[in-house]
């Protein structure tokens, strides 16, 4: 389950985080974060309004949807 948090998010992978894609719960693509040649990285959506997201995430070439809850 996620947690809320103020806009940052911290992942770790097995695999090298190409890119990460935010999404609105409306679908609506509301950010795009370039992967850091590295399997850890910081998510920041700190601009965008409070609410539901949903993070897709490439890494190596698996992809992941986690949920994140602005506050």
């Amino acid at each position: 389950m996620p947690k809320p948090n103020n806009g940052r998010s911290y992942l770790n992978f097995k695999e090298l985080i190409s890119n990460i894609n935010i999404y609105n719960l409306l679908g609506q693509e509301v950010k795009q974060i370039a992967g850091n040649n590295s399997n850890s990285l910081t998510i920041d959506i700190s601009e965008l309004s409070a609410g539901n997201y949903i993070a897709k995430i490439q890494a190596g070439k698996a992809v992941k949807s986690i949920k994140l809850i602005k506050q």
